[in-house]
């Protein structure tokens, strides 16, 4: 008996929290990204495709389990299919949209605000290798899902 009221008193509890995760659920959505050229400038050869965007981006529900992650999974879909899938997740701080998008030596993060019913920003690409890190200008435009048919 006790086993089940503490099971109750964990739903419970966890009913009473998952309201707070609503205001997440106003970005989660898919987007079609659009990145300006990154600046400074670097010549990234074979490495460009472990720290690109993918094209497209699903902004899901699902808590990310992985260590270091906080917030929700992001799924990604480019239209080269050789492009390595990306670990990322997302969250909303104070209003902006966060995205992580992290490799074992790389990666990027994009800060997004609404502006004029879409989202627009600044993605940030960061290397532990010692090359610089570079700032793009990024624009999210939602689209339909292509996972959930639309």
């Amino acid at each position: 008996m006790k086993s089940v009221v503490t099971m109750c008193l964990a739903l419970a509890t966890w009913s009473v929290a998952a309201p707070c995760g609503e205001g997440r659920q106003s970005f989660a959505d898919c987007y079609q990204l659009t990145v300006s050229s990154w600046t400074p400038p670097l010549d990234l050869g074979s490495d460009e495709k472990y720290a690109t965007p993918p094209e497209f981006l699903e902004l899901g529900t699902e808590v990310a389990k992985w260590p270091g992650a906080e917030g929700s999974i992001v799924r990604g879909k480019s239209a080269n299919a050789d492009e390595p899938p990306l670990q990322a997740y997302w969250n909303e701080v104070d209003g902006e949209l966060r995205i992580v998008f992290s490799e074992i030596v790389s990666g990027f993060t994009l800060v997004l605000n609404r502006v004029n019913g879409a989202l627009s920003g600044t993605a940030t690409r960061y290397w532990d290798s010692g090359r610089p890190e570079q700032t793009a200008q990024i624009t999210a435009k939602r689209v339909a899902c292509w996972r959930h048919g639309g």
